[in-house]
């Protein structure tokens, strides 16, 4: 998927040499990985190497893409795509987001979606998933993350939201928790 995008691309063959351009660069292809599915992808990442020994005024650009290691321990993998799982809607948990606050909510089923509460629903599960821009099944998109927060942010009842995504251990998922606060009005 990164050709498909090259016509997007900051840097051309011929351009001026430019740390600029690479960093734009560098964003640039980071958000393509990260709507496509690869929720771990991360701009240090990409790297490039500028070898200028070829006495000209031109500079040879190689992009390299570093493999991922879960931590410093861990040897380098290839990056994963990942996809949407289950998705939960939690309120009023607070700032405590745990398996204890889980317990105390009530839940309810909503074609496929989980909801759980405090007291009572401050948003109906239909508003609730039609804010939702990504589904069970979708490929991790970063861009739909940001476009279901903007539209959290909208709606009256909810003072902040917050999304978590948990993988799913042996798999290529990640099940998505969408917590928010009621707005005390």
């Amino acid at each position: 998927f990164i050709d498909f995008s090259s016509e997007e691309s900051f840097l051309r063959p011929g351009m001026p040499f430019s740390v600029d351009g690479m960093e734009q660069e560098r964003s640039r292809l980071t958000k393509i990985f990260k709507d496509n599915g690869y929720y771990r992808f991360q701009k240090d990442y990409i790297t490039f190497t500028a070898d200028t020994t070829h006495h000209s005024n031109n500079v040879k650009l190689t992009m390299n893409i570093a493999m991922f290691a879960p931590s410093a321990s861990d040897s380098a993998v290839a990056h994963k795509s990942y996809r949407i799982g289950d998705i939960y809607y939690v309120s009023d948990v607070g700032a405590r987001f745990d398996e204890a606050a889980l317990s105390k909510c009530d839940t309810l089923e909503y074609h496929g979606y989980n909801i759980l509460y405090k007291e009572s629903m401050i948003v109906r599960p239909n508003v609730l998933v039609e804010n939702t821009y990504f589904h069970p099944g979708d490929l991790y998109s970063q861009s739909k993350i940001d476009r279901t927060y903007n539209s959290f942010a909208q709606l009256t009842a909810v003072k902040y939201t917050t999304i978590r995504m948990v993988e799913r251990p042996g798999t290529d998922l990640l099940d998505c928790y969408i917590v928010f606060e009621r707005n005390k009005r």
